[in-house]
This record gives C-alpha cells, structure tokens and sequence, in this order.
C-alpha cells in the first residue's frame, strides 16, 4: 500500500519538475518509509494506550524518535518484524520507565551510558547512500539534538520530575538500537569476509 502511495506521490512531483529523475527511486524509499513509521507510531500507540498514561508514552516515544530520525541502527528486514519489535521494545520500554520512577540515581547512570551510546552513531545505512559531506552533517545533527536531549532529561532528573524516566528510556531505546546496529554491521562484515 505505501509504495504504490510514495511512487505515486513521486510521479506527482516529478511530472511537475520539482524531482529530478535519477533522485525518482531514493524519493519514493523515503516516503515510503515515513508513511510506513508514522502508521506504526499511531498503531503502537493506540495498541498501548490502554497500559500506559498518553502523555508519558508520547514523551517516550518522542525521544526515541527524534534521535532515532537520525542515528540508524537496527533495522528489521520486514515491516511486520519492524513493527512487532517496535511494539515489543515500546512496551517494555514503558514497563521500565515506570519501575525507574523516582529512582534518580538509576536514571542519571542510564542516561549517561544512553548518551554515550548514541554518541558513536550514526550507523550509515546503505539504503540511503549517503554522501561523505552528508553523512557528517547528519552526524552534527544527531550529537546536537542528542546532547539538547540529554540537558532537557538532565535538568528534568535535577528537578525530581516524574516524567524523566520516560525521557531517560527513550533514549535508552535508541543507544541500545545504534549499539545492536553496529553489532550487526559488524558481524555482517565478519560473515562476508
């Protein structure tokens, strides 16, 4: 369904000359891909809503997102795996949230092995064929927001706020995907060779 919606969206803007042709294939992967991420954040969300309070699983899921957008990591070969383990990762991300509520120690001791975590990303994907000179500046992108990440998760553990271990998980989800990522590349190459 999605890739008959991004190749026709492709051909839309394409017939109009605001795509050139040889950017036509990458154009249509990368739609694809949005369209397919934000229907399984709204189906992981109302999946879960019933388990976890609304405002603290977006905040989680935000988290996760903004770094994720950037870093890389594991990727499923399917959609179906892609969307059972990010349900499967959410939820159990949410249940260790709220055992890490109130539990500021624990929290500053994650956040800064997440932010160490995130720090050796981005994995480059092959998919998105990345430049030299982009794939740097994605890695600018990706330190700052992780280090505006960081500082917000920081002062919310400073002031003792209940939602910090929400925003510590969220990037505790997204170190463990770059570091299973980099595993992954790794042990590719190793097989390959």
């Amino acid at each position: 369904m999605q890739h008959k919606l991004a190749t026709k969206i492709v051909a839309f803007f394409s017939h109009r000359r605001l795509i050139e042709k040889n950017n036509e294939e990458w154009c249509v992967y990368f739609i694809e891909t949005r369209i397919f991420s934000y229907i399984a954040f709204l189906l992981i969300f109302f999946i879960l809503l019933p388990f976890a309070n609304p405002g603290r699983m977006i905040i989680l899921l935000l988290f996760v997102l903004l770094i994720r957008r950037r870093s890389g990591g594991y990727h499923c070969k399917t959609e179906q795996r892609c969307f059972l383990l990010s349900l499967l990762v959410v939820a159990l991300g949410l249940i260790q949230a709220s055992l890490l509520e109130e539990k500021y120690a624990a929290q500053l001791l994650i956040l800064i092995l997440s932010s160490c975590a995130i720090f050796t990303g981005p994995v480059n994907q092959p998919e998105l064929h990345l430049s030299r000179e982009e794939f740097c500046e994605n890695a600018n992108r990706l330190r700052k927001m992780t280090v505006l990440l960081t500082c917000v998760a920081l002062i919310m553990i400073s002031m003792r706020v209940s939602v910090a271990s929400y925003c510590v998980t969220g990037l505790f989800i997204a170190g463990v995907s770059i570091v299973a990522g980099k595993f992954i590349q790794v042990w590719r190459k190793i097989q390959c060779s």
